[in-house]
């Protein structure tokens, strides 16, 4: 299993909350402005978004923080506003109305720093403009991206792109739409990213995973489609499990030429996108053991044999976890 924190006060945590009004701040820039060092101060940090659309403009970019492995920054949708695996309005989002600026940009949180977003849908619809777009930061710094939904609708605009940067990216039941370029870029110089039960997929134009890292992408359970080929590589190779294309990249034969269509997925119509798994497809119990346990919908996954993916199709079990608060098992 991916070693999650346990997020408690006991543990000594602290929390903050975003709403707008009564919380202790209204957007996230607002929170990312403290650039606190966390390290010294002995704590992590976790901030709840209790509202629907953050009024961010410009791109919003954690940059000056000293953050670890055990004193991270946490930062999650409130329960009432988790997408619970669709695209919604009533659930927490971000997406800057700027052109060109992207959603999220990431630099320096420390050596060996660390930061979490949780239930997150981050969105861009201006030209040239990518969701997640990492850049510097120190080696060994790692940030993850649980359960959010990443989408970009115009030219040239990627779910994520890494320049020179030292960040390694961790997407675990992420789904990554571009629909008009690459729905993941990672560049030279790069440490490579990790995808668990994801679905990369760009429509148009473009590769789910176009890659020049210098150390392997590892990837797991997990979709990979694109109007110009599932993965473009080169250097370092990537390390793929039970992984599904929608041509010959897959070192699996059975999940090879896996299309990005009702075959396998409920619905694939652009805006109105509903990717659990079809009921007859080779994604339906095609994965291998989960390295986390739940689904984007927080419904456990089967155990040993499940859906390829970022949303099972048949929960496991009735069980699902209702409170984010709490990470560790």
């Amino acid at each position: 299993m991916l070693a999650l924190p346990t997020i408690t006060a006991a543990n000594g945590w602290e929390y903050q909350t975003l709403k707008a009004a009564g919380g202790n701040y209204t957007k996230m820039s607002d929170f990312e402005g403290q650039n606190r060092n966390l390290v010294t101060e002995e704590k992590g940090l976790c901030l709840t978004c209790d509202n629907l659309q953050d009024p961010q403009t410009a791109s919003t970019g954690f940059v000056g923080w000293t953050t670890d492995v055990n004193r991270p920054i946490y930062i999650r949708a409130a329960d009432k506003h988790l997408s619970k695996g669709a695209w919604t309005t009533n659930a927490y989002r971000m997406k800057p109305t700027l052109a060109g600026s992207a959603t999220l940009t990431l630099g320096t949180l420390g050596a060996n720093g660390v930061i979490y977003f949780e239930g997150i849908q981050f969105f861009n619809d201006t030209a040239s403009a990518a969701c997640i777009t990492p850049s510097g930061g120190s080696a060994g710094s790692k940030a993850y991206f649980i359960n959010c939904i990443i989408h970009t609708d115009k030219a040239g605009g990627m779910g994520a792109y890494t320049g020179s940067t030292a960040i390694r990216l961790v997407f675990i039941n992420c789904i990554i739409i571009s629909e008009q370029s690459h729905a993941v870029h990672n560049s030279a110089s790069t440490p490579g990213d990790e995808f668990y039960n994801c679905v990369l997929w760009s429509r148009a134009s473009g590769y789910g995973l176009y890659t020049f890292a210098t150390l392997p992408n590892i990837i797991k359970n997990t979709y990979i489609g694109g109007a110009s080929g599932a993965i473009f590589s080169t250097f370092a190779s990537s390390t793929l499990t039970n992984v599904a294309t929608s041509d010959a990249d897959s070192p699996t034969a059975a999940l090879r030429n896996c299309a990005f269509s009702t075959t396998n997925f409920i619905n694939v119509t652009a805006g109105s996108y509903d990717l659990r798994t079809k009921a007859g497809s080779v994604l339906l119990n095609g994965g291998a053991a989960p390295d986390y346990p739940y689904d984007l919908a927080e419904e456990l996954r089967n155990p040993t044999t499940p859906d390829i993916g970022a949303l099972e199709l048949v929960p496991y079990s009735a069980h699902r976890r209702n409170s984010l608060f709490v990470m560790g098992w």
